[in-house]
């Protein structure tokens, strides 16, 4: 496996025509530290204007080691 990119949100495209000023919610399957979701709503709310972003994380990782 190869090792994850400082900033997961780097390869996403997000496009400001629908999402400017709107509610935006990321969903995803598990959240472990946070650092994807983070960096893609500093993404979605610096660049393309979301209004607001929320995550639903369907499970979390338990690592004591984070």
């Amino acid at each position: 496996m190869g090792q994850k990119s400082s900033d997961p949100a780097a390869d996403f495209v997000i496009s400001g025509e629908y999402i400017r000023g709107r509610t935006v919610i990321l969903i995803d399957d598990v959240i472990t530290r946070g650092t994807t979701f983070n960096a893609t709503a500093d993404r979605l709310r610096a660049e393309v204007g979301a209004g607001s972003v929320v995550g639903l994380f369907l499970g979390k990782t338990f690592n004591p080691g984070f």
